[in-house]
């Protein structure tokens, strides 16, 4: 081989060398740029994954939180449509400008005002009227058998109230204009149930009758016939039988009740009328909470009597029965002091008889008048039996 060959050998190996390396360091390059770009793209997905996990736990805290407040408003209305308080601050009472001056109007607004009542006057053609609207933020719902909160929205009540004083009314009869009035105020206010406050009545009528009773007595003693009349005695004869009779304004009254289908409150003054208002003011703002499932217009208040406790709760529950006073339902309670007590005592009973009269033999506790060894006698001892171990499903307690 001679020199020029070896040169042109070297001269390749060299020239490989330098490409080797070249390749080796572009693929170092490559790789680190591939390298930094997983880098790059680890991070990427790893921040976008961080920032898509806050926005889940943000998501789901609100969430949470929007649960947690529905929650609480739910109990809150639930609360608040059983305090009476609350009931009656939803109400608006819109009361015509007549009614507003003088001392009635004061006394409407004293009276409402305790209530807590929204109090608003209103221009009308027909004075007296009284309208009713409500703040609604529950409404009920049957499926959950409770409120459920809703935006806050003004409805209007069913009842129309119209106050008359006797005068009036009395007018209305002699004109023979009572009822086109009433059909009037109804087709005026469609679909509304009219309550009817009279004042006076019971006073017109007593005068009435004490009227008729002095000139009957008078009649009587000076022998002057009331159907004949002369002409000395017929202005003031008109002026004592003036206006409809009793009996003439009742049949209207009927007329008004079972006809018109209105509602008739009477009172006998100023002061009474606007008591009258403010206690049916009231019964109206409960009767979406204490009749939602009736049709019942007004509820009276306190007419089931609760206990304090156990014991007057089973005290006050004997005492339903009839002839069962106080002091009979105590010495009932020292021998059974709870319903079960008495109920394992009649299944304890071999025979029907002896279990009417295991009460005989308690004692009556002394009621401080001097009665001593007081029984419960076998008569009510077996009524009780019969209330509490009977099986006649239509049975009636009292």
């Amino acid at each position: 081989m001679n020199q020029t060959m070896i040169y042109r050998l070297f001269a390749i190996a060299i020239t490989v060398e330098i490409f080797t390396e070249k390749i080796e360091k572009v693929s170092n390059e490559n790789y680190e740029l591939d390298m930094l770009n997983e880098k790059r793209h680890y991070t990427h997905n790893t921040g976008k994954s961080n920032v898509e996990e806050k926005n889940k736990n943000w998501n789901v805290n609100e969430e949470r939180e929007a649960e947690k407040q529905k929650e609480k408003q739910f109990q809150q209305v639930n609360k608040l449509k059983y305090d009476k308080l609350e009931m009656t601050r939803e109400m608006i009472v819109d009361i015509e400008n007549s009614l507003v001056e003088g001392t009635l109007g004061t006394l409407i607004r004293d009276h409402l005002e305790q209530k807590m009542m929204t109090i608003n006057t209103f221009q009308h053609s027909v004075p007296g009227i009284i309208k009713f609207r409500r703040k609604v933020t529950a409404e009920w719902n049957d499926e959950l058998s409770a409120f459920v909160p809703i935006p806050e929205t003004i409805q209007e009540e069913i009842y129309i109230f119209y106050y008359l004083e006797i005068e009036t009314f009395v007018q209305f009869i002699e004109n023979d204009s009572l009822h086109t009035h009433i059909i009037s105020l109804q087709k005026i206010f469609h679909n509304k149930k009219l309550v009817l406050l009279i004042k006076g009545f019971d006073g017109y009528c007593r005068k009435k009758k004490i009227q008729h009773n002095r000139t009957f007595a008078n009649a009587v003693r000076t022998g002057i016939d009331l159907c004949v009349e002369k002409d000395g005695q017929s202005k003031k004869k008109q002026t004592i039988i003036k206006g409809p009779d009793q009996e003439k304004i009742e049949e209207e009254l009927i007329w008004l009740q079972l006809i018109a289908k209105v509602m008739i409150v009477h009172t006998k003054d100023t002061e009474e009328t606007a008591e009258i208002i403010g206690v049916l003011s009231s019964d109206i703002a409960k009767i979406p909470y204490k009749n939602r499932n009736g049709e019942l217009n007004f509820w009276v208040e306190n007419q089931i009597r609760t206990g304090t406790g156990y014991s007057d709760t089973w005290c006050r529950m004997l005492q339903e029965v009839q002839h069962v006073t106080e002091p009979v339902a105590k010495g009932i309670l020292n021998r059974h002091s709870t319903i079960k007590s008495l109920y394992d005592a009649y299944n304890g009973c071999h025979t029907q008889e002896e279990a009417e009269n295991l009460l005989t033999d308690v004692e009556i506790p002394n009621n401080g008048l001097g009665h001593r060894n007081r029984y419960v006698n076998k008569a009510l001892s077996k009524r009780i039996y019969e209330i509490f171990m009977g099986n006649n499903a239509d049975a009636i307690i009292s």
